[in-house]
């Protein structure tokens, strides 16, 4: 095997290995499935996130190793694989490896240009020679085959024309030089017909190199259920040579080494490990072997220094293993069924939970009738002032002036004049907006709301001769999380953290900014920052309950400002009711 077909073998076991590791039990794919995969990757690896990038596209290969996506498809996760190997990662070897299984899925593939770089030309330009390389071993060896089969026949002809010159030194008669050609003529013929049987004979049955072959790639499987195993069918070399056997050698925990066939079935080869392979939690080693019709060794998945692996748990964390095609298999426990798990997560029901991998259902700590008897809308009245720290080194500045971000006021009333001599800096912190809000809340499940707010928006700059204002309202939505067991089942003090976001302004105020104008002279000022139209922002708070319904609520946010950048920070005061 040539330097570049080892790095592909190498770098493909390598591949398969981790995706035997991470990937999910997939059902059968769909192209769209792993186009949306490859395409979130990209955007993680322009993100700089090529570790994601990786994870996601090794996810969508495992996705059409176990399901049916187009060659076109996977070949192009295999493309977008290789680009993040070389540019991102440094790692020109896998990368390589990576265009080679590109080009031998869609040989008129390349790298997507938008993505290339040098390090992504190199690599691809190694897989294409590697693929040269290979190419041109293949005709080599063939017509190395041709002359060899030649030279014996042109041998084997010289020969008989010796003889047949030897016979005619010796003055044979006539009728014995005949019969001797006929039977040199006939020995020719079995001669070549022999050396055409070899060729057939090798096209058929040799294989220069096993090769590594991936397969469905199940990581786990629950105990006391069948464990699925599939190969795909192999990429045969000749169109004579054809699958005689599938057989799997598998070691279950604590047990002796077993062997068992595997049946052809759409797409490949699978059967079903029988119920005691699966008895005992640990980890269960397996190689699957794939024979030709003369008996040699086409490839395998897996070897016997580094078998697959499937791990035997009291419960899966993806999706039951299961052969293409069919149904996950049913367990090997007769009568009623258990459901094994790991977390509590795992067990469905109100209060149910995991105890020793099986699941039990505790009665729940909140009845049904104190679910149901929840307030689950909630009005509110409240008022926020934002603290902005806010800075700049030319506030009052033309070009600061004119893009709407600060607003320079002498008295707190009279715009400045356009251009002063000296536009005034400073660092410090301002009040911003003061906002009086409506809202409306909506009690989620036991402890989550989701709402809105809106109201009106005060204490922006003055007017300015452009007609630009802070915008006098604002919108926006709340998620919030109520911290403890059933915040909503009674009256009570509740801890709650949020996050907010929508349409808003502000503008935070400093007064005593010292200018220099060419009609006023030195003065101080009154400088406003901006921040806005969008904002998004979170926070913690309490409820603390009153007579009734209600209730008067504290909240400590930040805020975040865009177009116009500003943070701000501030209280908020309000009063909340359930309906």
């Amino acid at each position: 095997m040539t330097s570049p077909a080892l790095r592909l073998a190498f770098g493909l076991l390598s591949l398969s290995a981790w995706l035997a590791c991470t990937a999910p039990a997939l059902g059968a794919a769909s192209d769209a499935e792993v186009s949306e995969l490859r395409r979130v990757a990209t955007s993680d690896l322009k993100q700089g996130d090529p570790l994601k990038a990786e994870s996601r596209l090794k996810t969508a290969i495992a996705t059409c190793r176990s399901g049916d996506c187009s060659p076109h498809e996977e070949a192009a996760v295999w493309g977008t694989l290789g680009i993040v190997y070389a540019s991102s990662l440094d790692d020109q070897e896998s990368a390589s490896a990576a265009f080679q299984e590109m080009l031998r899925l869609h040989p008129d593939s390349k790298p997507d240009k938008s993505l290339t770089d040098g390090a992504v030309t190199r690599a691809f330009e190694a897989a294409l020679q590697a693929r040269e390389e290979e190419a041109a071993r293949r005709r080599e060896q063939e017509a190395a085959r041709r002359k060899r089969v030649e030279e014996a026949q042109a041998a084997r002809i010289a020969e008989h024309q010796a003889r047949l010159k030897d016979l005619r030194r010796q003055r044979l008669k006539q009728e014995e030089l005949r019969r001797e050609e006929e039977r040199l003529e006939q020995e020719q013929i079995r001669a070549e017909q022999a050396a055409l049987e070899e060729e057939e004979r090798q096209l058929r049955c040799d294989v220069e190199a096993p090769l590594l072959l991936p397969d469905a790639g199940w990581v786990e499987q629950a105990l006391s259920y069948p464990v699925p195993l599939f190969i795909p069918a192999p990429e045969l070399t000749s169109e004579t040579m054809t699958v005689g056997e599938v057989k799997v050698e598998y070691r279950a925990p604590g047990e002796a080494p077993r062997t068992l066939q595997l049946k052809p079935m759409s797409g490949g080869y699978g059967a079903l490990l029988p119920c005691e392979a699966s008895k005992r939690a640990g980890e269960l080693t397996y190689v699957i072997s794939v024979y030709n019709g003369c008996g040699n060794l086409i490839g395998s998945a897996g070897t016997e220094g580094a078998p697959r692996r499937v791990e035997l748990k009291s419960a899966v964390d993806f999706k039951q293993p299961h052969l293409p095609g069919e149904l996950p298999p049913k367990s090997c426990v007769k009568g009623e069924p258990i459901l094994t798990c790991e977390f509590d997560d795992d067990c469905p029901g109100v209060g149910g939970r995991c105890d020793e991998g099986v699941c039990i259902n505790d009665p729940p700590k909140i009845t049904q009738a104190v679910r149901a008897s929840v307030r689950r809308s909630r009005l509110s009245l409240s008022a926020s002032l934002d603290v902005a720290p806010i800075s700049s080194d030319a506030a009052c500045a033309t070009s600061s002036v004119d893009e709407g971000q600060y607003s320079c006021f002498v008295d707190g009333e009279a715009e400045l004049d356009a251009d002063p001599l000296a536009p005034g800096s400073f660092n410090s912190a301002g009040l911003g907006a003061l906002r009086v809000s409506l809202g409306y809340d909506h009690v989620l499940g036991d402890r989550w709301t989701l709402g809105a707010r809106g109201g009106v928006t005060l204490l922006g700059h003055p007017s300015r001769s452009d007609g630009k204002r802070v915008l006098p309202f604002h919108l926006d939505a709340r998620f919030a999380a109520y911290l403890g067991e059933a915040p909503f089942a009674r009256q009570r003090v509740r801890a709650l953290i949020f996050l907010n976001g929508g349409l808003a302004e502000s503008a935070g105020r400093i007064d005593g900014v010292t200018v220099r104008s060419r009609t006023l002279g030195e003065r101080d000022v009154s400088v406003w920052q901006k921040g806005g139209s969008l904002f998004a922002g979170g926070g913690v708070g309490l409820e603390l309950p009153i007579a009734g319904h209600g209730g008067i609520s504290l909240d400590l946010s930040a805020r975040r400002y865009f177009i116009k950048p500003l943070t701000a920070f501030g209280p908020t005061l309000g009063y909340v009711h359930s309906l």
